[in-house]
């Protein structure tokens, strides 16, 4: 079965990308998923479902909707991006944005189209829905403490066989030394015991 990504987790993917392109242009400003500001978070995952919902609009669009979002929200044209002031340089129809600029709404929409397919649709609670860290929101796994790891070990590691009994020896069977043994009998001496046992009488 293949796993899911949740809105929240493609909108922090977008976020870094993002972030990525505008640092390979030069500007190291674009602060990290985890210390984005929620207005930020909550931008990137608007954008989300915006073209999750309309995956036919050109990237124009994505900007017009992002532009009438942040229209809404008070935002207005500035030639600094300043957050207090809700002032932004890309306060500006799709055609008067600079090329590296327009690259940033194509981006965008590639990553939500190429994610689009393992995307979770399922409703998910207020609360899930709301700005997390990128850790959090891509799924991460917490790590096991070294203790458990070396328990689980432990644990999978083969039971050892327990000792086999000696197979039994075969009885072994004792001989008088060849000093004690009977010496045979000289053909006169055998002569005279069949004799004796002829007549019936012990031989010594």
């Amino acid at each position: 079965m293949s796993k899911l990504m949740t809105i929240v987790a493609i909108a922090a993917v977008c976020h870094e990308a993002n972030r990525a392109l505008c640092a390979g242009l030069g500007d190291t400003s674009q602060p990290a998923w985890d210390e984005s500001p929620d207005w930020q978070k909550e931008s990137a995952i608007a954008g989300v479902e915006f073209n999750l919902t309309n995956p036919n609009v050109p990237a124009s669009g994505s900007h017009d909707s992002w532009l009438t979002q942040k229209q809404n929200d008070g935002w207005k044209y500035g030639e600094v991006k300043d957050a207090e002031l809700k002032t932004h340089p890309c306060f500006v129809p799709y055609e008067q944005l600079p090329k590296e600029q327009q690259a940033k709404d194509h981006l965008f929409k590639g990553i939500v189209a190429a994610l689009a397919p393992i995307v979770d649709m399922t409703p998910q609670p207020a609360e899930e829905k709301k700005p997390q860290t990128f850790g959090s929101a891509i799924g991460k796994a917490e790590p096991v403490p070294a203790a458990e790891v070396a328990i689980q070990a432990q644990e999978e590691l083969p039971a050892k066989a327990e000792p086999q009994e000696e197979a039994a020896q075969p009885a072994k069977v004792e001989t008088a030394p060849a000093s004690e043994q009977p010496k045979p009998l000289s053909k006169t001496a055998a002569k005279k015991a069949a004799k004796l046992a002829a007549a019936g009488e012990p031989h010594h």
